[in-house]
């Protein structure tokens, strides 16, 4: 059993595959912190993510959840939020989109950067994809 595995295996974290088994998690939470993990052998901080999250969930302790998106619904879901670098953490309040980090941090910026997702008062647009819109003016 790989790291990854352990999450959802010993920890007991939601496996989601798809946007239902998404939707019936992260709109119950109030906020919940998705792991987009990849191939461990080319994204070798996979694991170290994968190591670091349980630390991150005893310290926000109440405040979140955490469910592991299927690699294959990793890639999907990064397409849907603009997430570029691999691993990831996306999280979400009642599944509406707060923000995310990606790839491995530091210590204090994981903990700055979640205090900051959670302090946040409403969920944010979710980035998209990035094509912009350009018009034609008369």
């Amino acid at each position: 059993m790989n790291l990854v595995e352990r999450l959802t295996h010993d920890l007991g974290y939601p496996l989601l595959a798809d946007h239902v088994a998404l939707a019936a998690f992260a709109e119950q939470q109030d906020n919940s912190v998705i792991f987009l993990p990849a191939n461990p052998q080319h994204y070798p901080e996979t694991l170290d993510v994968a190591i670091v999250l349980p630390e991150l969930m005893r310290i926000f302790s109440g405040r979140m959840q955490a469910g592991v998106a299927d690699v294959n619904f990793a890639r999907e879901l990064a397409g849907k939020y603009n997430i570029t670098e691999w691993p990831a953490l996306l999280f979400l309040r009642h599944g509406a989109y707060l923000g995310s980090i990606a790839r491995m941090r530091d210590w204090g910026v994981y903990l700055s950067k979640i205090n900051a997702l959670l302090a946040a008062p409403v969920p944010v647009k979710a980035p998209g994809i990035g094509i912009p819109v350009v018009g034609v003016m008369s």
